[in-house]
């Protein structure tokens, strides 16, 4: 009986996602293997979803000199029905030949994609009896967007004065900014922390947190106690921002404002920090850098020298 035996898609070693991109390529690795009788004009054909446009399949390894010719002209257009067609040393396709191929798709950012990508691999030939159970692959990929969001701690209050014998209440004011610097508009949330209490006398009250992007976010908060006995923080108040729509190229600036009051100050400076932190959907999109997704603001206070 002649027949192709095996034919093996294995993307596992390549990627484990499909990642959306300007410069994106898909690599897919198949084997094929024909532990059977001479097989006459043996073609791999690939079924693809849209979006990815052909380039190239090489042999990288194989047990006898292979020779793969694909039709370039046709398969470079992404709109062929779907299909990429590769014939595997025509003729003939010898017994006991092992080849591995190496196909690359140029990934199109400009394509309504879903949340998943399906594959086939079918090893054809014209041989009337073959073995078909083994000669086909599937393989699913999860899409992903690959994006650029950075946050960045701007300004803050410097200088808090206070003097040990008297109650002092000053503004502060802590500045964070989110910048959408990929191709791809996305919803992220924004986590801030905010030192409500500190030892051994310092109180954050009044806290608002306001933005330059006041239709497109919605906040919650809450108080979380400090379990970190090295902390001067004792409680944290906690609002987590939802942004519907970070757009390309935008910028949304947020201040963390109130009034310190400090009490009996003994030492010259303390410092007061507030963190803040960008999320996202890391199923749907994966960030080009794990840099400049968190952020620190911090003043300095100091008793006054009078």
């Amino acid at each position: 009986m002649k027949r192709l035996a095996v034919v093996e898609l294995d993307a596992k070693g390549r990627a484990r996602s499909l990642i959306v991109s300007p410069s994106s390529v898909l690599l897919i690795n198949t084997t094929l293997e024909n532990k059977g009788e001479d097989s006459y004009s043996t073609d791999l054909h690939f079924s693809i979803p849209a979006g990815l446009s052909f380039r190239k399949t090489n042999v990288i390894q194989s047990s006898r000199p292979v020779t793969v010719i694909c039709d370039a002209s046709k398969n470079s257009d992404i709109t062929l029905n779907g299909k990429i067609i590769c014939s595997i040393n025509h003729p003939v396709f010898r017994p006991h030949t092992r080849a591995m191929l190496l196909t690359t798709f140029h990934v199109v950012s400009q394509t309504n994609w879903k949340e998943s990508v399906t594959f086939n691999v079918d090893a054809v030939s014209l041989n009337k009896k073959r073995d078909t159970k083994h000669s086909s692959a599937r393989q699913s990929l999860p899409v992903q967007f690959q994006i650029n969001v950075i946050l960045k701690g701007l300004e803050s209050t410097q200088y808090i004065n206070g003097t040990s014998n008297a109650e002092v209440q000053m503004p502060i004011e802590h500045v964070y900014k989110v910048e959408n610097l990929g191709q791809v508009s996305l919803p992220v949330t924004l986590t801030f922390k905010v030192p409500i209490a500190m030892k051994p006398n310092i109180f954050w009250e009044s806290i608002n947190i306001s933005s330059n992007d006041l239709t497109n976010i919605k906040c919650r908060r809450s108080n979380q106690t400090s379990n970190e006995k090295s902390s001067p923080v004792t409680v944290w108040l906690v609002e987590v921002c939802d942004l519907a729509t970070l757009d390309i190229a935008q910028t949304v600036v947020f201040h963390v404002s109130g009034v310190i009051k400090t009490k009996g100050l003994e030492q010259s400076k303390h410092l007061l920090e507030t963190n803040a932190e960008v999320t996202y959907d890391t199923k749907r999109f994966i960030q080009s850098t794990t840099l400049f997704q968190k952020a620190t603001v911090s003043s300095c206070s100091s008793q006054d020298p009078r």
